[in-house]
């Protein structure tokens, strides 16, 4: 029995460098660990609401940026949010910003490999290439501004991942699905929510914009 859960403890160690090592082939699901921060509450009286690019050099037009809007409709319609007919029929804008940093690398020790493993050729150190993701909905009074020319804040959620996929079109339906329940709330503090890519709600929302694809409402 202990030469059995010796082998195993092996066995499970060299998996671990081994995805550390060569990383994981691009058709293998990504799990995705998220962090949600999120303050200010929607209001009921302020549902309808128009989105717009919280990047200047983002044009609304821009093609990624109608395929993000088109996830982040998804959860802003399920928390009861409505997508207002045009800007001016609109009560709350919300800004759409979203990123990914360079490649960041670092440095993971192999010496717990080594020494169950002595024999085996291992470097002293493996790199490993991450990347940070985020997104980020910034909901504004438009009544407020139309009024008085003052941006009043009602809420900001920011939410963000770090992994080895640089494919921000691969991950944004995370964050999304990630954060649908607390879009427009306060948190309090931040949550953390860990998904896999095989999950039912990235499925669902994954299939519900494709669904869309043919005839998009942005």
């Amino acid at each position: 029995m202990a030469m059995v859960r010796a082998s195993i403890t092996l066995t499970s160690i060299l998996l671990c460098f081994s995805f550390l090592l060569f990383g994981c082939a691009t058709s293998t699901p990504s799990a995705f660990n998220i962090t949600i921060d999120s303050i200010g509450s929607a209001s009921p009286a302020k549902q309808f609401y128009f989105l717009l690019p919280g990047d200047k050099n983002v044009d609304g037009e821009d093609l990624q940026f109608k395929e993000y809007v088109s996830y982040v409709n998804y959860a802003l319609t399920k928390k009861g949010f409505v997508p207002a007919e045009s800007f001016e029929k609109a009560n709350i804008g919300i800004f759409l910003n979203y990123g990914i940093s360079g490649p960041q690398e670092s440095r993971i020790s192999t010496s717990l490999a080594r020494k169950v493993a002595p024999t085996l050729p291992l470097p002293d150190y493996v790199k490993r290439t991450t990347y940070s993701r985020y997104m980020i909905l910034e909901a504004v009074d438009l009544v407020e501004y139309r009024t008085t020319g003052k941006t009043a804040q009602l809420w900001k959620t920011t939410v963000t991942s770090t992994g080895s996929s640089d494919d921000l079109r691969r991950v944004f339906p995370a964050l999304v699905a990630a954060s649908s329940q607390y879009i427009g709330t306060n948190t309090g503090q931040r949550i953390n929510v860990a998904l896999d890519e095989t999950d039912d709600q990235i499925l669902e929302i994954r299939r519900i914009v494709k669904e869309k694809t043919n005839n998009p409402v942005y």
